[in-house]
């Protein structure tokens, strides 16, 4: 579904999202509460969502189908900057 898109960071907390066939902008990720440089960036396996790392260790769940805000965890992690994220596939009968 994304695969000819270019998802792109900014230090301001937005996501740009980029047709490469087109070469337009097709629509920022973005949310007034998120103001933190993003410091990395994932899309899931299936295009639903992406979820970014930012500073004071905030994390963001989007939701692509709608370009908005699903989820917002703040300072969950240790270090102040989210330098990676990644998601896994949920697996039966695996806790």
């Amino acid at each position: 579904m994304f695969s000819k898109y270019i998802f792109l960071g900014n230090n301001v907390g937005y996501v740009r999202v980029l047709d490469i066939v087109r070469q337009t902008e097709v629509r920022p990720l973005c949310d007034a509460s998120v103001r933190l440089k993003v410091h990395s960036l994932f899309i899931t396996e299936e295009g639903s969502f992406c979820v970014t790392g930012h500073d004071k260790g905030t994390v963001c769940l989007w939701d692509l189908s709608t370009y908005r805000l699903a989820h917002k965890l703040d300072a969950i992690h240790h270090n102040t900057i989210v330098y990676c994220v990644r998601v896994w596939k949920e697996t039966k009968g695996l806790i």
